[in-house]
């Protein structure tokens, strides 16, 4: 059969061939998908909008009507596929942001205590991270003053270096720090 004409093409899909659906399957899948990809950006999103419209096709087989062609009609449906997919997202990303908000007013807004703690673990996450960022001795001869509480002399004689190193280590650590976390340094500082 010349599944090029499209009526022949058209009748042979109405009478459910199998073999005229695979051969529109085979002539279009990849421009279809490629097509998607472009709209959607995400494969499985692109794959499952080039599925729907080849299963719509099939499904509706003995009513189908293609006034211009096969492939014309496939990018149509694709597109309303993909447009399809685009406001399920935008649906479910707004239900879930406004969940996030809601759990947010309900609990931290509503519990001062809530937010405290929230805001402190934020900060530390952030001083943490900027202490774990400085160089290994630095952040070693860091930890030793303002976590383990011990003096330079101390540092010196536990790590076996001398003193104007511990002073020097330290002196790079808060300038480094100083400059990555600013007003949050002296947080640590104190509270550390």
């Amino acid at each position: 059969m010349d599944y090029t004409n499209t009526g022949i093409l058209v009748s042979a899909l109405n009478e459910g061939n199998i073999l005229a659906f695979e051969y529109v399957y085979k002539t279009y899948f990849k421009d279809l998908l490629n097509y998607a990809s472009r709209i959607l950006g995400d494969p499985e999103a692109s794959k499952d909008a080039v599925q729907q419209a080849y299963y719509r096709m099939w499904e509706n087989r003995v009513t189908l009507t293609i006034a211009v062609s096969p492939r014309a009609y496939l990018y149509r449906s694709v597109y309303n596929n993909c447009l399809n997919s685009i406001t399920h997202k935008k649906t479910i990303r707004k239900y879930e942001e406004e969940q996030l908000k809601e759990l947010y007013f309900s609990t931290v807004v509503q519990t001062p205590e809530a937010e405290m703690i929230l805001e402190r673990s934020e900060m530390e996450r952030a001083i943490m991270t900027a202490v774990e960022g400085l160089p290994g001795k630095c952040r070693e001869i860091f930890m030793l003053s303002k976590v383990d509480g011990l003096k330079n002399r101390e540092i010196a004689d536990q790590l076996g270096i001398s003193l104007k190193t511990v002073e020097a280590q330290m002196t790079i650590a808060i300038k480094r720090l100083r400059k990555e976390l600013g007003w949050l340094l002296q947080l640590f500082i104190f509270f550390g």
